[in-house]
């Protein structure tokens, strides 16, 4: 059994909807928005002087933005 037969979806490729300028655009800004945070959470962990709660708030900012940005794809129209 494929993932794409799992619950007799369609394969991912055809679970988009059409591409748009915009849905582009907010997908680039979601890809550098969490990329930011991602790059914060590795800065927070590698850095000798920072302590657990540092580390820890910085991994919940990641969480968080991931979640928001998997919501607003939803909302777009991305099957997730």
């Amino acid at each position: 059994m494929t993932a794409a037969t799992l619950g007799n979806e369609p394969p991912f490729e055809s679970t988009l909807t059409t591409p748009s300028p915009a849905r582009d655009l907010a997908c680039t800004g979601a890809v550098h928005r969490i990329m930011g945070r991602i790059d914060h959470y590795l800065r927070c962990e590698t850095r000798e002087d920072a302590h657990d709660g540092v580390r820890l708030i910085a991994r919940r900012q990641l969480e968080a933005v991931l979640v928001q940005e998997l919501v607003s794809a939803r909302l777009m129209g991305v099957r997730i």
